[in-house]
């Protein structure tokens, strides 16, 4: 449903709020208009936040649910449901897909497959609404309790595939069955994706031409839905009125919901609210009866109920009336208070007096008294009733004094009672307010030291207020001025800057603070004044071994203030003389460092002033008596410049110079250890740059460039490096410079300038650099991917003669042999697999694999028998195995030895067998190759000869068949599918040479005499012979090329043997199908994969060929006796 869009609802927030929490959208998509266009109100001040979180708290409910849809879900896990039905159903659309595809445009079935991709399709939007609504609602919680300041975009839905779906059945298929569902799907989804007038067209189709359809209540409801957001109150009620005629429609309730919207639309109050306690009373009955109740309305009701009554004179004695008897006190009481918001956000304040005294009446010691006394007290206010006001503030509060009876009978409710303190302050602090202004004008001061009283009490009542600021600069005033408490108006006046440093009262607090404790610090030092004494370095070091003193009391106080006035407000004209005060303060305790630190103040912020010239040279000396680097560095240039005293030793330029230069040296160490390696690499340049010659200067520019290097500044990095490389070409650094700016560019995709930078590396003048043989071989590795070949070997090569006991070594002579072999070196490539077998053969596998490469190699030269050769030597590595076949069977009975025993290492043996099994087919596969070659051709009548020849390609096929099974039992499945399918072709070529053989010439028969009816006989012996030895054949061939097929569905293996082997099954049956095609398991047979006895064992058949020629020889003979 879409909440609607009425002038009510936008005169009656409240409500929509609630309808916001209660009711499901079907939308989804994003929509341009936002949160803001749409009217949806906030009030970010406090006191809204605050009243939000307890309307939160009465209804149990934000205005927008973020955390639990409609649905009872929340957020995570509607997005969870949404992946797992995705899932599922997007193998369902890619099945209905293919199905279609498939599908000839007029097949009877192709509707209903139509119909379920556009269902499934309808409900993957359905589980992205889920997901999409609740982080809609999350947004716009956010957004109402002021989180969050962007709009929130309202989803829509996104039905255009479903959609699709259905107008292609409407188009296609008019007489489709479940054509009217289609149609009010179309109508559904075209209004829900935002295309209401298309979609109220469909719905209108339904209605008319399709009048006994069980969607014509939700067709109605769904067109009363889209006049009624569009104003068209009339049609609306029309068509709400249309669902109401189908008493058993999920809707019928819904429609009696919306028609009594429509009532408060058109101002028809008691109608509403009787339409709304009708929706109540249907659903009760309904729920009564256990019938399963798809919209339950009864809050939305209940609650736009309240909004109907506070337009009826004395509306919430009614609803009192009501709710008490619909459900209990609590659900009344509760819902009275909701009423009480309506009332106060429409202004009418003496109903809400009513009711709220009627509260704190009926239920005087209530946990929700502090809210009722509140909202009584706000009405009272807006009414203008101040005597009144006043009168019953005093009353409330003191109910509600923490000793009274209200708060015994509370005790433990945290809630109520911090209420309660909230209620009381307020009301506490406007009498304090009023007895300090009437002090003031009437000049008691009996009056003042009761409001010091009344602010006692405040502050440790309610310290954390948000009235405390300004309440407690008035309460230091007070102290300061009106009672002369200098020690406790400082406190004060402290306390009011601490709470808020750029708040409206600080600057006058401080000021404040400072004159209070300047008169106490003056009775511990009474001597001090405003003249100056400069700072003399001779003196300093005399007190270099006498200890730091503690200030006094009142003096500590004092200097802390003067610190904490210039960090807030240096620019304060009363700084300078402070300063100094606390200056002297210092240096007479011998603090030197706190003592340079108020010098600097004064020139920092007031250069001008009288004491600036005195108090920069003080503090340079102050700092280098304590060793502030930074200060140091900063006063000797300061002192540079404006050269106050060039004719003081201490202040000579050279010097100075110098105190720079060792200044930034240790700065830029001090802030390494600090970790802050930014600022200490800008400090080493800056040290590079003003003293290049400095013994600092190498190690400062190089550690420079590591800093940039690790914070990926790679530009300033590199020109860092180089800079370095320059200027320092001698420098340890060097070679591990050069290393670096090959990681660098090498980074940066710049592959020939970090191969180039690596190649620098490779120098005698590094040989003891430690990192020499990685900078070759990532120079290799480099000009490799770059495809510069030659540069690449020569580089791999200079590798293994650095680090010639590597554990890389073994494959880089297989890299380097791959490398040969994609630029065509054949062999080349072969001479570096034969250079892995002599010099890692105790890698055993990876020589297995080599042996292999090495017989690729051959065989794509041509040279067939070395390949072979080099195969049976890869499967001798490997460890030949022996395998026991069956005598009755002829199927494979388990491994006598498992191959592979030569290799002990597991994982090492593993990796070798996929080239074992490549190099065990191979051999096999010349087997076939001499199988084929074997030909069962004969002299016409030569039927021994046939028999020969059957014999011998058995033996052969038998043979070839065995080698074939042990690649199968060997276990890698590839060559499993190759091998398999490798035995098919055994037998269907088998199959197909005596399918090519001449069959028995009749007329030839009958030319030897022979009658027709005995040619005709012996034709078809011939032809039972051959069938019976035939099918068998053919059977296994289909057999063997369906194992592949298994084998490879069941390993996921999809190479040219799985493609060719499907070929010649579909050759055989055009049903066959592979796997992903509906219906089809991974396992499309039943028959178990075996040998044949039908081909090897062929006496009986070679004894029956005999037979027919025999009795062939002597029917001639009897016919030439006869003279026939």
């Amino acid at each position: 449903m879409t909440v609607s869009r009425g002038p009510v609802l936008r005169r009656y927030l409240f409500s929509l709020a609630i309808l916001a929490v209660a009711l499901p959208a079907t939308a989804f998509g994003q929509d341009e208009e936002s949160t803001e266009e749409e009217g949806v109100y906030r009030d970010c001040s406090p006191e809204a936040l605050a009243a939000l979180d307890e309307m939160d708290a009465r209804l149990g409910a934000s205005p927008v649910s973020s955390r639990v849809l409609s649905s009872g879900l929340t957020a995570e896990e509607a997005d969870e449901i949404r992946e797992q039905l995705i899932q599922v159903r997007q193998g369902q659309i890619d099945q209905y897909h293919e199905m279609l595809r498939d599908m000839p445009p007029g097949y009877e079935r192709r509707a209903d497959i139509l119909f379920r991709l556009a269902e499934a399709y309808w409900e993957v939007a359905e589980a992205d609404q889920l997901a999409a609504r609740a982080e809609y609602n999350a947004c716009v919680d956010d957004y109402i309790r002021c989180l969050r300041d962007e709009p929130c975009s309202d989803p829509i839905p996104d039905y255009s595939q479903a959609l699709d779906s259905y107008r292609e059945v409407l188009r296609d298929h008019p007489d489709y069955a479940r054509i009217d569902e289609v149609i009010y799907r179309l109508g559904d989804g075209l209004i829900q994706a935002d295309e209401s007038a298309d979609g109220v067209q469909f719905l209108t189709r339904l209605i008319n031409n399709y009048p006994d359809s069980i969607y014509i209540p939700d067709a109605h409801f769904l067109m009363g839905e889209y006049y009624f957001n569009n104003d068209l109150m009339i049609i609306a009620r029309q068509n709400y009125d249309g669902v109401l005629e189908y008493p058993q429609s999920d809707y019928y309730n819904f429609a009696i919901y919306k028609t009594a919207w429509v009532d408060m639309n058109e101002d028809q109050w008691p109608d509403a609210v009787r339409r709304f306690q009708q929706v109540v009373e249907n659903i009760d009955a309904l729920e009564a009866t256990g019938v399963p109740v798809r919209f339950d309305l009864r809050d939305q009701a209940v609650n736009d109920m309240l909004v109907s009554w506070t337009e009826i004179p004395d509306g919430w004695m009614q609803a009192r009336t009501y709710l008490t008897a619909y459900r209990d006190e609590d659900f009344m009481r509760r819902k009275l208070l909701a009423m009480s918001d309506l009332y106060n956000d429409k202004g009418k304040d003496d109903e809400r007096v009513a009711m709220m005294e009627w509260f704190v009446t009926t239920y005087p010691n209530d946990p929700q008294y502090p809210t009722w006394a509140e909202y009584l007290t706000e009405s009272l206010n807006n009414l203008g009733a101040w005597d009144p006001y006043e009168d019953r503030v005093r009353q409330l509060v003191r109910h509600m004094d923490p000793n009274g009876s209200w708060a015994i009978a509370n005790q433990g409710n945290d809630r109520a009672l911090t209420t309660a303190r909230q209620y009381s302050e307020t009301a506490f602090l406007s009498i304090i307010l009023r007895n300090y202004e009437e002090a003031g004008r009437l000049s008691r001061q009996d009056l003042y030291q009761e409001v010091v009283q009344d602010y006692d009490e405040y502050f440790s009542r309610w310290p954390d207020s948000d009235n405390a600021y300004e309440q407690r600069f008035n309460y230091a005033e007070v102290l300061y001025y009106n009672v002369e408490d200098h020690p406790a108006a400082g406190e004060q006046y402290l306390e009011v800057v601490r709470m808020d440093t750029e708040g409206e009262f600080a600057h006058d607090a401080i000021i404040g603070a400072l004159q209070a404790f300047d008169a106490l610090m003056k009775t511990e030092v009474p001597d001090i004044d405003e003249e100056t004494q400069l700072v003399a370095a001779d003196e300093l070091e005399a007190l270099r071994d006498l200890p730091e003193e503690e200030l006094g009391p009142w003096s500590q106080r004092y200097v802390e203030v003067v610190e904490y006035f210039a960090e807030l407000f240096p620019d304060d004209e009363r700084i300078p003389v402070a300063s100094w005060r606390a200056a002297e303060i210092y240096r007479r305790a011998n603090r030197i460092g706190d003592a340079a630190r108020r010098f600097e103040t004064i020139i920092q912020h007031h250069p001008n002033h009288r004491f600036a010239e005195e108090a920069a040279i003080s503090a340079f000396i102050c700092y280098q008596y304590v060793e502030e680097w930074e200060r140091i560095e900063y006063w000797a240039r300061f002192l540079l410049e404006n050269n106050p005293n060039p004719e003081d030793t201490d202040l000579n330029p050279e010097r100075l110079r110098s105190a720079i230069a060792y200044a930034i040296n240790e700065q830029a160490q001090d802030l390494m250890e600090a970790g802050d390696e930014f600022a200490a690499a800008e400090m080493m340049i800056a040290l590079y740059n003003e003293f290049p010659d400095s013994s600092f200067a190498p190690d400062a520019l190089y550690n420079a460039a590591a800093i940039y290097e690790r914070a990926r500044r790679v530009d300033t990095a590199i020109s860092t490096y180089e800079l370095y490389l320059d200027a320092f070409p001698e420098d340890d650094g060097v070679a591990d410079a050069r290393f670096t700016l090959g990681l660098i560019l090498d980074s940066q995709a710049d592959f020939a300038g970090a191969a180039t930078w690596f190649e620098t590396v490779d120098d005698d003048a590094y040989a003891e650099y430690e990192d020499r043989a990685t900078a070759v071989i990532s120079a290799a590795r480099l000009r490799e991917a770059l495809s510069e070949w030659d540069d690449a070997v020569r580089l791999y090569d200079r590798y293994m003669e650095l680090e010639p006991e590597s554990e890389l070594n073994p494959r880089l002579v297989f890299l380097l042999a791959e490398i040969e072999q994609d630029r065509g070196n054949l062999d080349a490539a072969y001479d570096r697999y034969q250079q892995f077998r002599d010099d890692f053969s105790s890698y055993a596998g990876m020589s297995v694999a080599a042996t292999v490469l090495q017989g690729r190699i051959r065989e794509e030269q041509g040279q067939t028998d070395r390949a072979v050769d080099l195969f049976e030597s890869a499967y001798d590595q490997f460890g030949e195995g022996e395998l026991a076949i069956d005598e009755e069977t002829r199927q494979p009975g388990g491994w006598i030895t498992a191959p592979g025993w030569k290799i002990n290492d597991e994982e090492e043996r593993l990796n070798a067998l996929p080239y074992a099994a490549e190099a065990r087919f191979n051999v096999a596969d010349e087997a076939f190759e001499e199988c084929q070659a074997i030909s069962l051709e004969y002299p016409p009548g030569r039927w021994r000869v046939l028999a020969e020849n059957l014999e011998s390609r058995g033996e052969k096929l038998e043979e070839t068949q065995n080698m074939m099974f042990e690649v199968v039992e060997m276990g890698d499945a590839a060559w499993s599918v190759a091998a398999t399918a490798r035995i098919g072709e055994l037998y269907g070529a088998f199959y197909t040479d005596m399918y090519n053989l001449p069959q028995p010439d009749i007329d030839e028969c009958l030319d030897d005499g022979y009658s027709f009816d005995a040619c005709d006989q012996l034709d078809q012996q011939y032809n039972t012979m051959f069938y019976e030895i035939m099918y068998p054949i053919e059977a296994k061939a289909l057999e063997s090329f369906n194992a592949a097929v298994r084998i490879a569905h069941d390993y996921g293996i999809y190479n040219e043997w799985t493609t060719h082997a499907v070929e010649r099954l579909r050759e055989a049956d055009t049903s066959i199908r592979v796997q992903g095609e509906e219906g089809v398991q991974p396992n499309n047979s039943t028959d178990s994969y075996a040998g044949t006895v039908f081909i090897t064992d062929l006496t009986e058949k070679l004894e029956r060929m005999r037979i027919i020629e025999e009795q062939r020889a002597a029917e001639q003979a009897v016919g030439a006796g006869q003279g026939v």
